[in-house]
């Protein structure tokens, strides 16, 4: 899998499920997703926390700025150290594509967590200027057939909320870029889990 979130927007077999919208900040939105209802879901107003109904695959979204971004990877490596993920450093892959005519790139891996083999990803969605929605995806091969519908369902719905004059005045703006310091965090992240597990 080069990257489950693009992956699943060339598939091009949707067949919708019912979903809930939701957005993205809650005060002033700029983004839009729709989400399951079966799945369980925790809106802080600042960010989307999602699990499918088994828990097998969870997706975490905020938006952010050139100012947020780089403390939102932190956040998102640190949750997954947190959280008892392996990640094989030399799996990396970098996936760049579109979805919804928004921009998106990131980086992906293989890792295990107390399930066994998972796949993570850390994807950022250009939706204007500035602006970016950050997505953490982490889940199993396995989990990503099972929910496949679901998945592409949450991937055709995203949009951005921005008007065409906002959009004309971002286009003017530099474009949030995934952070420099993002090859030292996985780095950071490898040496965490080889303590973790005591090598």
């Amino acid at each position: 899998m080069k990257n489950a979130l693009l992956a699943l927007c060339a598939l091009g077999l949707f067949v919708p499920v019912m979903a809930e919208d939701y957005k993205l900040p809650k005060k002033d939105p700029v983004f839009t997703v729709e989400i399951p209802e079966e799945w369980t879901v925790t809106h802080s107003g600042e960010t989307i926390d999602a699990f499918s109904g088994d828990e097998a695959i969870q997706l975490w979204l905020t938006v952010d700025d050139a100012a947020t971004l780089d403390d939102s990877v932190e956040v998102a490596m640190d949750y997954l150290v947190e959280s008892g993920v392996e990640i094989d450093a030399d799996s990396q892959e970098d996936n760049k594509g579109e979805i919804n005519d928004m921009e998106i790139s990131g980086l992906s891996w293989d890792a295990t967590d107390e399930d066994g083999a998972c796949r993570v990803a850390l994807s950022f969605i250009q939706i204007g200027g500035e602006k970016v929605v950050t997505l953490l995806y982490w889940g199993s091969r396995e989990a990503e057939k099972k929910h496949g519908k679901d998945l592409e369902t949450i991937l055709k719905s995203m949009q951005s909320l921005a008007d065409a004059e906002e959009e004309e005045a971002h286009s003017r703006q530099p474009k949030a870029r995934i952070p420099d310091s993002m090859g030292d965090r996985r780095r950071r992240l490898s040496r965490s889990m080889g303590r973790n597990s005591g090598e």
